[in-house]
């Protein structure tokens, strides 16, 4: 994240050293920069005479329409990471983000990310069985007891037991964790 001082230095650099790395042939104006970040996830880095560096497409942004907000990213409308046309870039907070990588289907799903309870694809119990659970467990049964029954870690039925997971399961039948609020 660069700091608001910073911006204030870049506003100084020379801004065709800048525009001369972009490839303007297409819609998506391509960073031929430097780059940061694995080769799946490319990003444009652009090191400056200032001994720092800032995100290509952050300083395209800066330029065209100058500080972005506090607390915000500067995300592609075109999923391109070596975009830097400024119609291209928005200002949003990482949930925003987020949300929109999801939408998208840009997430790496084999983690399950913005996938709650049975369609995560590392579940191995489904809604009804952590309402089970946490019914079993309010009239007495033991953790033990149901991750052997369950065929789940007795940490897992912990977690369920007092709502750190299967957070989307609520109600009366589980006194002991935190759903109900």
């Amino acid at each position: 994240m660069v700091r608001t001082a910073q911006w204030a230095e870049m506003a100084s650099l020379n801004q065709t050293r800048f525009w001369r790395r972009v490839d303007k042939s297409g819609t998506c104006w391509t960073w031929i920069g430097g780059y940061t970040g694995p080769k799946r996830h490319k990003r444009g880095y652009w090191r400056h005479s200032l001994k720092r560096g800032v995100l290509a497409h952050r300083y395209s942004y800066f330029l065209s329409f100058g500080i972005p907000p506090d607390g915000t990213e500067i995300c592609h409308r075109c999923d391109n990471g070596l975009c830097v046309n400024p119609s291209h870039l928005f200002a949003a907070t990482h949930t925003a983000n987020m949300r929109d990588a999801a939408l998208k289907g840009r997430l790496d799903h084999r983690k399950g990310a913005f996938l709650p309870g049975s369609s995560h694809p590392m579940a191995k119990i489904h809604e009804e069985d952590a309402a089970n659970i946490r019914k079993e467990y309010a009239a007495g049964a033991l953790q033990r007891d149901l991750a052997e029954r369950y065929g789940i870690a007795r940490v897992t039925i912990s977690h369920i037991v007092r709502g750190r997971l299967w957070k989307s399961i609520r109600g009366e039948h589980c006194p002991t964790c935190r759903c109900r609020q």
